[in-house]
């Protein structure tokens, strides 16, 4: 998934509510944060991105469910490395991934 989509996904639901320039403003420096995160997560390893979910949050994100329309079923889907990254950007603040990258020696 590409960097512009993961920041439509996530300040969607911000731009909608506030229209105002000092909003405008908050907007954009919340984008600058975002994509600062992004390029930090992005040196993560997979077993890493579960590793700051359990230790940050005490928690991994839950697995998409999947509906098939074939069979008519639904089943939970695998949870892959855009679901990590949705999760920490919801539920994590910059300074808490930086330290966890920094303990971990992820960001030299």
């Amino acid at each position: 998934m590409d960097i512009k989509e993961f920041l439509a996904d996530f300040v969607a639901d911000e731009q909608e509510k506030n229209t105002s320039p000092k909003d405008y403003e908050k907007m954009e420096k919340q984008e600058q944060q975002v994509i600062l995160t992004l390029e930090m997560l992005d040196k993560f390893q997979f077993l890493q991105l579960e590793q700051i979910c359990k230790e940050v949050c005490g928690r991994i994100p839950s697995p998409p469910r999947v509906y098939d329309k074939v069979i008519n079923v639904e089943y939970e889907h695998h949870i892959n490395r855009d679901d990590y990254t949705k999760f920490i950007l919801k539920e994590m603040e910059f300074s808490e991934i930086k330290n966890f990258a920094t303990k971990y020696n992820i960001l030299k």
